[in-house]
């Protein structure tokens, strides 16, 4: 039998499991990081673009990525109180806390996209990486999809649609794409959505479907049930009541041990 230690018990609070999974690896020195960590020590996200196929549009990018960093930030009260200060720096900046990164990977294309705690000598950042060359084929059409900017699906999907459905309203990527009548797997494979759940990562949440729950999973800082979330099957425009307890439970975490999150 798996022995699940839930947050709520070690520290004595009641709402807080759910279907939430921290990240193994806050465990160890990368946990610096992670934007949690940064957010307690400086109070900000220094974030950079670097983008090595001049075709994407480097002003909806930072739309979308600011967006994106806000709507887990305002599902917190205990983020949202410290008014955390959001920045855009070159990527060779020292206090740059993420760095958003897209392009080609031949060795790791199959990957989609991907979150990597990264650490260039005594610098720690989170990298999020979206792979321009990665394709999808849905066996049931035959149809292939690769990433597109969220931004230029549509002419409505401006700076204001994506407050509306992620921070003053809630919105899944099915209502989107028949609200819209844009194709419901153009909306999957786009920046907006994949910056939403791979930011989940970069505040220190694991996936909680399996089997990626529990290869990088922590057993300790889990709860047994793993619910539909933006950290699940990703079909959420907005941060859902388990995205909501995970954070809290790492707001925790850092918040009671400063220097480390053991």
């Amino acid at each position: 039998m798996r022995l699940i230690i839930c947050i709520a018990i070690i520290l004595n609070l009641q709402g807080v499991c759910f279907g939430w999974v921290h990240l193994r690896e806050l465990r160890g020195e990368y946990y610096k990081s992670h934007l949690t960590y940064k957010i307690f020590n400086d109070r900000q996200i220094d974030y950079c673009i670097q983008l090595s196929d001049r075709s994407w549009n480097e002003d909806s990018l930072d739309i979308q990525i600011v967006m994106a960093i806000e709507t887990w930030l305002t599902s917190n009260p205990d983020f949202f109180a410290m008014h955390v200060a959001i920045n855009k720096v070159g990527c060779d900046d020292p206090n740059m806390d993420l760095q958003v990164l897209i392009g080609k990977d031949d060795e790791r294309w199959q990957l989609g996209a991907f979150q990597s705690a990264t650490k260039i000598g005594t610098h720690y950042f989170s990298r999020i990486q979206i792979i321009s060359d990665f394709q999808w084929k849905d066996n049931g059409t035959g149809k292939i999809y690769f990433f597109q900017n969220f931004m230029e699906l549509s002419p409505a999907f401006d700076s204001h649609f994506l407050e509306e459905i992620s921070i003053k309203g809630k919105a899944t990527l099915e209502q989107v794409a028949k609200n819209s009548d844009v194709d419901y797997f153009q909306i999957f494979w786009s920046t907006y959505r994949v910056l939403l759940h791979e930011l989940g990562h970069s505040f220190g949440l694991g996936d909680t479907y399996t089997p990626e729950i529990d290869k990088s999973g922590d057993r300790e800082f889990r709860s047994e049930k793993h619910p539909s979330s933006m950290m699940n099957d990703s079909n959420y425009f907005y941060i859902t009541d388990d995205d909501k307890d995970g954070i809290k439970s790492l707001i925790l975490r850092f918040g009671q041990i400063k220097t480390h999150p053991q």
